[in-house]
């Protein structure tokens, strides 16, 4: 009987691996020439089903530069983002139902990135007929503290602007908006065209990108002002593109378009008002200038736990370190999971780990900290533990203006 129940699964498995599609010719092996693109139907100044985001014009520009069509396959910026778009097979087809996502934040770990393509930061917006001078977040708090003006400050749960109000003790000041609402349609910069030019709050704190894009089409005049990492609050990230790990030769096309089209995408993006920092060829140099490296035990406190001040904040996240290593898991997850902000604990879990596995975890949670990721080796893996992101906010998903997942 046992082996008659054999024989039927190996049958079953053969059968099952002749129809299942053979997906690894990947995107140039293919004979089709057709440039799919991943995107979201409805997220201006990033894409949209008129194609008229940046996002849109520089797929444009990379299919003609291709020689190909282009396709889009429209997906909401949601959780599952990346599942249903990039990592999705058509079986019928034998092929994945898109091949490349135009933004999502560098060393993002759902997908293998180029090199950045364009750095941005967080920025702080208000109406100039307002009379307001505001320079940093700081100048909120001053003006409360010294005025008693209490400025109505509109933010993004999960971002960094969060982070901003915690240090500055001005989060009961926050107006509240979801990162992913349940309106598939919405998009961020809606704050900006609608809720801030009718007064229902005083200042915005935004991604750069939605900032500068619905701050030049304003019909009214707005103030933009770029703001920097502080300590523990990182505002600047650099955006890449992304394709499924294990198509190097793919990933090796992309990357070539961008370095040689490099002037014409960013005159695109000049083109969409996008606030532009400097791209580092080393990560580390990107936050070095003003963010000092922190001592191991705020590290492992920090980011093995939650941040401790923003638990109760709009979003009552935790400040997770994601990682792949089963090591770092076995290691910090008990008290990330359980939220039990002992050092004691952690450092005993770590110390379990022997020195040289501590060392190797503690380096890998100041780069989560800080938002970085360990160096990438050549052939497109980690030279470390792998991260997560999402995405620019405090937390890794993908995230902050991108929320793919």
């Amino acid at each position: 009987m046992g082996e008659h129940v054999k024989k039927i699964f190996v049958v079953f498995w053969i059968a099952l691996l002749a129809i299942a599609p053979d997906l690894s010719q990947g995107v140039e092996g293919s004979k089709e020439k057709v440039l799919r693109v991943c995107a979201d139907p409805s997220n201006l100044p990033y894409s949209d089903r008129q194609q008229g985001g940046f996002e849109n014009k520089i797929a444009e520009l990379f299919a003609k530069d291709l020689g190909w069509d282009l396709e889009y396959v429209w997906f909401p910026q949601r959780i599952g983002f990346i599942r249903n778009t990039l990592k999705k097979p058509v079986p019928t087809e034998k092929r994945y139902r898109c091949d490349l996502v135009l933004g999502v934040p560098t060393g993002y770990d759902l997908v293998a990135t180029t090199k950045p393509y364009y750095r941005s930061t967080y920025t702080m917006v208000y109406r100039k007929k307002s009379g307001l001078d505001l320079k940093s977040v700081q100048d909120i708090a001053t003006l409360r503290q010294e005025r008693g003006k209490h400025l109505k400050v509109a933010v993004f749960d999960r971002t960094p602007g969060v982070d901003l109000l915690v240090k500055y003790r001005i989060l009961d000041q926050a107006l509240p908006y979801q990162l992913q609402s349940g309106d598939v349609e919405a998009y961020h910069g809606q704050i900006l065209e609608t809720d801030l030019l009718e007064g229902k709050f005083d200042v915005a704190l935004i991604w750069g990108p939605i900032a500068g894009y619905f701050a030049a089409k304003s019909p009214e005049s707005l103030v933009l002002i770029p703001l920097h990492s502080e300590p523990n609050i990182r505002l600047e990230y650099a955006v890449s593109m992304g394709v499924r790990r294990g198509e190097a030769a793919w990933k090796a096309t992309v990357q070539d378009f961008l370095d040689r089209k490099k002037e014409q995408i960013d005159a695109i993006l000049t083109d969409y008002h996008i606030p532009l920092l400097r791209i580092y060829e080393n990560p580390i140099d990107s936050f070095a200038p003003s963010l000092p490296l922190p001592s191991f035990k705020t590290v492992v406190l920090y980011s093995s736990c939650a941040h401790l001040t923003s638990r109760r904040s709009l979003s009552g996240r935790c400040l997770r370190a994601r990682s792949h290593d089963k090591r770092e898991d076995l290691g910090v997850s008990r008290a990330r999971q359980k939220l039990i902000f002992s050092e004691k604990t952690i450092i005993k879990q770590l110390r379990a780990l022997g020195e040289k596995e501590g060392i190797k975890i503690a380096s890998y949670l100041t780069t989560r900290k800080e938002g970085l990721r360990p160096p990438v080796s050549e052939e497109g893996g980690e030279g470390g533990p792998p991260p997560s992101s999402p995405l620019p906010s405090s937390g890794n998903t993908i995230p902050c203006p991108f929320s793919r997942a």
